[in-house]
């Protein structure tokens, strides 16, 4: 899905569609892929698992008088842009071609998992280590919590 704002290589996934995570684009292809076509999932994508390090860039526009919509290659598209390191969209494509290829080989193309953690199992991980900790050290006085 989306390579702009992104530079860590190593955070490249492929995967199925609703396990993108931390990348607007794809949310954005996912409500549109259900709201216009009942599509959820099914269609393996390369996105990255790295948030993005900035935000779309301003509209500048050379003269007073022109909009964002002059500058449209397609009607509803977006003009404003995001900073791209150039190796990025490079890697996707790589990982793209070789995802293919394995495909029309025949070939298992095994990634590492997608994790998603939320606070429930934040919680539940947290929960584990106080029971851990008092059954090898009698407390668990020593795990901290910080409260928000």
């Amino acid at each position: 899905m989306g390579a702009g704002a992104r530079a860590d290589p190593t955070r490249i996934r492929v995967a199925d569609l609703r396990e993108s995570s931390n990348d607007p684009l794809s949310r954005s292809v996912r409500y549109r892929l259900k709201k216009e076509h009942g599509i959820e999932g099914g269609i393996p994508v390369v996105f990255s698992l790295e948030k993005p390090k900035a935000k779309l860039l301003p509209f500048q526009a050379s003269k007073e008088e022109e909009t964002p919509s002059d500058y449209q290659i397609v009607p509803g598209f977006r003009v404003r842009i995001i900073p791209v390191l150039g190796t990025i969209p490079a890697i996707f494509g790589q990982v793209m071609a070789s995802y293919v290829v394995t495909q029309l080989a025949g070939l298992d193309f095994q990634t590492e998992p997608v994790v998603n953690l939320d606070l429930d199992h934040y919680r539940i991980l947290h929960q584990r280590l106080i029971e851990h900790e008092e059954l090898m050290y009698g407390t668990a006085e020593q795990v901290l919590m910080l409260k928000r």
